[in-house]
């Protein structure tokens, strides 16, 4: 019930028959153990601890295949956007929380496509110690064969900081940063 009251709720949640649709055809289950048809299923018998807690909501990498592929038209990604935003404001998302303001921050900093040290070095489990050294010493290597290093010109990063001040994302990056911070 809690979930439905937000606007963005998939409007047919209750009519969920777990056919599995949205699982199938869902690339992030078939490298994680993320199953969207089982989270649909812990939210209506309102499991609610369970799914704020588990590192499930995180796996979804919002390409909306399961939300394209529903018979009953429900989105699966919607319900995890909202799952999200409720465990980032009930101190459940910690970790990821850090991890989305890097993000925001490289974002800041660099533009797309800049990534901090450290989330570069936490995926060297899932890309292996040669995509990490590339990565770390990309620059290095871009200046050996002549080319310019990866990232926006100066003025184009302060047109950017510029938009992103305007638009509030440096200040929600910050407060996103402190949601990190505090303890349970």
């Amino acid at each position: 019930k809690e979930i439905l009251t937000y606007p963005q709720a998939p409007k047919n949640l209750l009519k969920c028959n777990q056919c599995g649709m949205c699982t199938a055809s869902c690339p992030a289950a078939r490298f994680t153990s993320y199953n969207p048809a089982q989270l649909v299923r812990d939210v209506i018998v309102g499991d609610r601890e369970k799914v704020l807690k588990s590192l499930d909501i995180w796996q979804c990498f919002y390409c909306y295949t399961c939300h394209a592929n529903c018979p009953r038209g429900n989105s699966p990604t919607e319900l995890i956007r909202i799952l999200r935003q409720i465990a980032i404001e009930e101190g459940c998302a910690k970790e990821e929380i850090v991890n989305l303001s890097v993000f925001g921050e490289c974002f800041i900093e660099f533009g797309i496509g800049g990534i901090s040290a450290d989330i570069i070095e936490k995926h060297t489990y899932d890309f292996g110690k040669e995509w990490t050294n590339i990565r770390l010493t990309i620059d290095n290597i871009r200046e050996n064969l002549g080319l310019d290093p990866i990232g926006l010109p100066a003025d184009a990063q302060k047109q950017l900081k510029t938009l992103l001040q305007y638009t509030g994302f440096i200040e929600r990056t910050e407060r996103t940063k402190q949601l990190s911070t505090i303890s349970d």
